[in-house]
This record gives C-alpha cells, sequence and structure tokens, in this order.
C-alpha cells in the first residue's frame, strides 16, 4: 500500500483495526535487506544493516490504539569530522496513540483548550482501516539517527577561525566586502 505521497513505505507492517479491536495485540518484525536499503536511501546515510522491532498494541475502546514500540538498528552513517563510515547502534522505545481522526481532533482540543497534560506519546491519525507500526518504526529510526555522527575519540576542529575578540576586529565587516564588490563590479 501507497502513502499520500505515493510512495510505497520502505518498512510496511500494517495491522489491520480489526486484529486489535477488543483484545492486545503483541507483534514481532525484522527488516529485509532490501527493506534496510530503501531505509538507508530514504535517510540518506551509508547504510541500516539491521532492524528488529517489537510492538504491543491495546485497544482504546474504538477510538483507536495504543502502540509500545521498541526496535533496534546498526545503521552506518558518514563522520562529520573525517568523512569515514561509523556504524552505530539505535534503540528506542516510544508510545503511540493512533487514534480516529474526530478522536485526534478531541485530543487534541483537551491539550490545547482544557490544559490536559498529556502524557508522553506520539499521536498518529488512523487512515482507513489498518495502521502502518512499520512507518511509526522508519519515522522514528530517522529521528534517532545521529545528526553529527563521528567515531570515537574524532573532534572537529576549525582552521583558520580564532575564538579571539581582537582578530574579530581586524577582518572586514562581511556587508561592506558585499557593497564593495557591487560598487565595483
Amino acid at each position: 500500500m501507497k502513502d499520500m505521497s505515493g510512495m510505497a513505505p520502505e518498512f510496511s507492517r500494517r495491522v489491520p483495526l480489526a486484529d486489535f479491536e477488543k483484545r492486545n495485540l503483541h507483534a514481532e518484525w525484522t527488516a529485509t535487506r532490501s527493506e534496510c536499503e530503501a531505509l538507508a536511501r530514504r535517510f540518506g546515510i551509508v547504510a541500516v544493516h539491521a532492524l528488529r522491532a517489537t510492538a504491543d498494541i491495546a485497544p482504546l475502546g474504538g477510538d483507536g490504539a495504543l502502540a509500545r514500540i521498541a526496535f533496534e538498528a546498526e545503521v552506518e552513517q558518514q563522520s562529520v569530522v573525517s568523512l569515514e563510515n561509523v556504524r552505530q547502534p539505535v534503540k528506542v522505545a516510544v508510545t503511540v496513540r493512533y487514534l480516529t481522526e474526530k478522536r485526534a481532533r478531541e485530543y487534541e482540543h483537551m491539550v490545547e483548550e482544557e490544559g490536559f497534560e498529556p502524557p508522553n506519546e506520539d499521536i498518529e491519525v488512523i487512515n482507513g482501516e489498518s495502521i502502518d507500526i512499520g512507518e511509526t518504526i522508519a519515522q522514528q529510526l530517522s529521528l534517532a539517527l545521529d545528526p553529527y555522527p563521528r567515531r570515537a575519540g574524532e573532534t572537529f576542529e576549525a582552521v583558520g577561525i580564532s575564538s579571539d575578540d581582537d582578530d574579530r576586529a581586524d577582518r572586514p565587516n562581511p556587508f561592506e566586502v558585499l557593497k564593495n564588490f557591487k560598487q565595483n563590479s
């Protein structure tokens, strides 16, 4: 099944609403090699070597479901310092409340208008007759990726930048340089 952008999710694990309407559900998934490759392309990283996930889903009386999701992944990214590849483990545990559109609006109203303090949960709106736990996992993985990956012990040393205020006074104002450039062109 495709998402709203017309693209098929790389790691889709759809659970029909009927599967958890009246009972709790436990599920375990492992991403295939092609799914890992597709996720790496989506995230713009070197590789996703492994992805394993579990979900415990409880019904919310016809208004949706509460899912406790945990996953582990092994990812490979390029170091921002040496540009060498760095493998890193990622572990995430998240609670997601999947709600019907009507219930999601009511929930939002409770938070905004009535000052309800929501628990530490993500909210997803149910579209259709199933929820895609796999897409939720993919989104959570993208958020958990290190934005500045580096190998142990690597540090970034800026070249040509000084922290002395005296050096700043001697530098030309960049806007003045642009103004002069424009006038001389």
